[in-house]
């Protein structure tokens, strides 16, 4: 998922127009990404490194946005808001994944409303 994203974010904000440091950033993402996706497939305790590489790198696509949104590249707003929602969903399963916060309906349930956030901000861009 993250490497759908992040090659999303570069589409969509169109980086390599704005910023090469933050394109070649964006594609080392993509690239540790995919070796963690391999590394799953032989392994599934790796996947605890594609969580806590996940919430970084997120982070770093929110950034992009705001940095966007700095340049008045004019699909920033929505994607901040957009990605704004998905990252509370997603650090809210992430935090449940590694413990920090109990599994219940709100938790069990919140990575859905952020993606349904970012899906209807993202169809409205």
């Amino acid at each position: 998922m993250g490497v759908f994203i992040t090659l999303f974010t570069k589409e969509f904000l169109k980086t390599k127009a704005y910023s090469n440091w933050i394109d070649k950033v964006l594609y080392f993402i993509i690239s540790v990404y995919a070796i963690l996706a391999l590394l799953i497939v032989i392994d599934i305790y790796f996947y605890q490194y594609l969580v806590l590489f996940g919430m970084p790198s997120m982070l770093f696509l929110l950034f992009v946005g705001v940095y966007s949104l700095i340049k008045k590249v004019p699909l920033a707003k929505f994607y901040v808001i957009a990605i704004s929602g998905y990252l509370i969903g997603l650090f809210m399963i992430a935090a449940v994944n590694l413990g920090l916060i109990p599994f219940n309906n709100i938790t069990r349930y919140g990575f859905l409303i952020g993606s349904f956030i970012e899906l209807s901000v993202f169809s409205l861009a």
